[in-house]
């Protein structure tokens, strides 16, 4: 963990994130003792070695993920092909025809007093 840590982080800090990640009875026990991060770590492989406590490590199978990935990112290419055709105005293709909009009664009668007829 000090290999990954920046250079100018202090002990005391590192310390701590390094506790953290220990399980609880380790930390309940190396919070006792006042001694270098050195020591600590050594401390806490004997008591591991001596506990018996084994740990788990998930394991992720990244191929799997992978399949599962390239489904999803199927699955979104077909939808948006069918937003796209849906959205698609149905008046570009002459499908579907604007329908014609009468005029209110006042323009009819201000259309006749000029002489346009007006279709209705």
């Amino acid at each position: 963990m000090r290999n990954l840590a920046p250079a100018k982080m202090e002990d005391d800090i590192l310390q701590t994130f390094w506790l953290q990640r220990l399980p609880a009875n380790l930390q309940q026990i190396l919070t006792i003792f006042k001694a270098s991060l050195d020591e600590l770590a050594q401390i806490a492989d004997k008591i591991h070695e001596l506990s018996g406590c084994k740990l788990t490590i998930a394991c992720v199978n990244a191929k799997s993920d992978q399949g599962e990935l390239d489904a999803f990112k199927a699955e979104l290419t077909d939808l948006k092909n069918m937003v796209k055709k849906l959205s698609v105005s149905p008046y570009s293709h002459g499908r579907i025809k604007p329908r014609r909009r009468s005029l209110t009664p006042s323009r009819r009668t201000a259309n006749k007093k000029v002489g346009i007829k007006c279709l209705s």
